[in-house]
């Protein structure tokens, strides 16, 4: 297995739906430029295990070969590009969220009650 540097940490991530993670940790390739200012010296309380979905990424695919770096909200994703391609990138692809489940918080409250609902209709 390639050599990884576990040392960093997204401090706050957003999700596309608003909320918020603290102290997500990241992983690199040991080969990967990391750009400077996106992400923290990760600390003891990481909270990255059991996240309802994937986080989003840029690919990033320099000569040496391709990196994926989490960005930690939707406001970074220019700044990360740019300090990317001015590490050499050739070319960056954004990755969104992958969701496993529907967030409760896209659902409105009355959805629930409304399969509840047709649920009762189909027994009767």
């Amino acid at each position: 297995m390639a050599k990884q540097n576990t040392s960093l940490q997204v401090t706050t991530y957003t999700s596309d739906f608003g909320d918020t993670y603290t102290n997500l940790p990241v992983r690199f390739s040991a080969e990967a430029p990391i750009p400077p200012g996106i992400y923290a010296a990760r600390t003891g309380g990481c909270s990255g295990a059991g996240l309802p979905f994937k986080p989003r990424y840029i690919l990033a695919k320099f000569p040496t070969g391709a990196y994926k770096y989490v960005v930690p909200n939707t406001g970074n994703i220019l700044t990360l590009r740019t300090a990317l391609i001015t590490a050499g990138a050739l070319c960056c692809d954004l990755i969104g969220e992958s969701w496993a489940t529907i967030p409760t918080s896209v659902l409105p409250v009355f959805y629930f009650s409304l399969i509840v609902a047709c649920a009762q209709s189909l027994m009767l």
